[in-house]
């Protein structure tokens, strides 16, 4: 399979499924023997230890994930 370096997910609203998607592309990108790294620039509307990087890891499995800003609710 010929996929670009980069994949961008993105949406216009919270809670539309940007973090599941993320996680089902690292996973099926792991499951192709590629390494993967996801960065979430901003998370907005995050609760105290809400972590979508934390997310992705727990569904996606060994892929590294880190989150630039958090903007608390």
């Amino acid at each position: 399979m010929n996929l670009p370096g980069i994949i961008l997910v993105t949406g216009t609203d919270t809670g539309v499924g940007k973090t599941i998607t993320t996680a089902a592309l690292a996973a099926v990108l792991r499951g192709t023997g590629r390494s993967v790294a996801v960065y979430k620039p901003c998370q907005s509307g995050a609760a105290d230890g809400d972590s979508d990087a934390a997310e992705i890891v727990r569904l996606a499995g060994d892929v590294t994930a880190e989150t630039g800003i958090v903007l608390q609710e």
